[in-house]
């Protein structure tokens, strides 16, 4: 490893508890780390009325740009798990992934209106470039894996 690596500012990918996403992105941002809490908007209904909120498109994963030097600066609360590895080292994101991803939750369309999806169909989610088969189907929702990890991405189902 070069030492020009250990400096060298990088996206990495960053576990914290479920539900607590929100809470640790406002503190790493009060930190001054550069921070991507990928969200996306869900009407949900009530008895009485009709809400608009925000969920975590990726729930209990956040993004954080930092370096190899500082990265253990960030356990400052106990809502914070741990870095997502792969072969024993933090997995760092190309800045380009990360744009992607920004620009693929704020468009509607995710999935293609012109078939219905079932349990095992794999899909393409073409805006974000990622691939993915799907575990579960609800009414208005689909839960679909990215290959080769354990993240389930929750979409919504406009083919029903």
């Amino acid at each position: 490893m070069l030492i020009k690596d250990i400096y060298s500012l990088k996206w990495f990918v960053l576990r914290v508890k479920p539900k607590h996403e929100k809470k640790v992105t406002q503190l790493l941002l009060e930190l001054n780390f550069q921070v991507y809490n990928p969200i996306v908007k869900v009407k949900r209904k009530w008895s009485d009325r009709i809400k608009t909120i925000e969920l975590p498109a990726i729930p209990g994963i956040i993004f954080i740009k930092t370096n190899l030097i500082h990265k253990n600066k960030i356990f400052c609360s106990s809502s914070i798990k741990g870095w997502l590895y792969e072969n024993n080292s933090p997995v760092n994101v190309r800045e380009g992934e990360i744009e992607t991803l920004k620009i693929g939750l704020e468009s509607k369309d995710w999935i293609s209106n012109s078939k219905t999806v079932k349990v095992g169909d794999h899909l393409l989610l073409q805006e974000l470039g990622i691939n993915t088969i799907v575990n579960k189907t609800g009414l208005n929702t689909v839960w679909a894996e990215v290959l080769k990890t354990n993240i389930v991405i929750k979409l919504k189902n406009r083919a029903i």
